[in-house]
């Protein structure tokens, strides 16, 4: 059974945050960027780096379906076309008033102690908590026997781990070599010839996209269900704590790895500079973005990376919605604020 339907699943998200701490990790060592989806998206910014990004998002999803299917998230036929179309609508907007969504603000952000993020992340969750309490999806957790549980309870076999144990213990020890070890002492030999350095930034882009997309799944942040029991905190049977565990295995070790990267003269090896967000105004489009994210957060369950996540999986309605929401709003918001 997937983690995703049973409920607390703290070793396979554990493992799947650690993955996308590896992923974010080597971005930032390799081009010298955090890993943020909804300007990506929105924006159309189809660069090298961008592109190899979701090229290797891409091939996350094939290797998962291919390789250990148990973590594709089953589809909720209680969610609705026109809520995906709404959900990503809002978060559309939301992402451009707040220049940032989840994987910018919580992921990048709070790793590097940014107070701008650290606001934004807490108005997601609000926004999310309030939209997923009115939201009359189903969502609750079951056991092998198809009986309802309360949704803090796990699997005490980790069926979903032992079944897939040497992939899973794979993709972590090759995830932690080819981050800390392997891409910066290759980049490093060839980061002078230019054709060479353009190779690597493809192959270090399609390498962190994958990991990315593969921890999304691993850990159950694609699973539209995960997210919305995750946001049910006012709901003691269905709350699901899971997902707590990005936080733990990957901002938190992030922000004493990075703190350690950025210090060093020798990187990013690919990069001549650092290109990081450095924004310390709370400004209203701030805060109006990120409530209007949180809302559409709430609503599927679904943000920019496994919004993209859904496209492949053929669930093609919030990547619309998101994209009307994101460009209108670019283009009306030097008129609002």
């Amino acid at each position: 059974m997937s983690p995703a339907n049973f409920g607390f699943s703290p070793l396979e998200t554990s493992i799947g945050a650690l993955l996308i701490q590896f992923a974010t990790t080597s971005h930032l060592i390799q081009v010298g960027k955090t890993v943020g989806f909804s300007s990506l998206i929105g924006n159309f910014n189809f660069n090298i780096d961008n592109s190899s990004l979701i090229i290797g998002l891409y091939l996350s999803y094939q290797f998962v379906k291919s390789l250990i299917p148990d973590f594709l998230p089953a589809q909720n036929s209680d969610i609705s076309r026109s809520s995906y179309v709404v959900a990503g609508l809002l978060v559309g907007v939301g992402s451009n008033l707040a220049s940032g969504c989840t994987s910018g603000h919580m992921l990048a952000g709070l790793s590097r102690l940014r107070f701008r993020s650290v606001v934004a992340t807490a108005l997601f969750f609000v926004g999310g908590i309030f939209s997923t309490s009115l939201t009359s999806v189903k969502s609750g957790c079951h056991n092998q026997l198809g009986q309802t549980i309360n949704c803090s309870q796990y699997d005490t076999s980790f069926e979903a781990f032992e079944q897939n144990k040497g992939a899973l213990l794979s993709l972590v020890l090759t995830g932690f070599v080819l981050t800390y070890f392997l891409l910066p002492r290759i980049s490093s030999f060839v980061r002078n010839n230019a054709l060479y350095s353009t190779v690597l930034r493809i192959v270090s882009g399609t390498i962190t996209g994958f990991y990315f997309g593969t921890g999304l799944f691993i850990s159950g942040m694609a699973s539209s269900d995960k997210v919305l029991r995750f946001l049910r905190v006012l709901d003691p049977i269905s709350f699901d704590p899971s997902l707590a565990l990005i936080v733990v295995f990957a901002v938190i070790p992030n922000i004493f790895i990075w703190r350690h990267i950025l210090k060093q003269p020798n990187y990013p090896v690919l990069n001549d500079t650092w290109e990081l967000a450095n924004s310390k105004h709370l400004s209203k489009s701030l805060i109006i973005g990120s409530l209007t994210f949180g809302l559409g957060w709430g609503v599927v369950g679904a943000c920019p990376g496994p919004g993209l996540l859904s496209f492949f999986v053929g669930k093609r309605e919030w990547l619309v919605g998101f994209l009307i929401g994101y460009r209108t709003t670019k283009f009306l918001k030097p008129y609002l604020f």
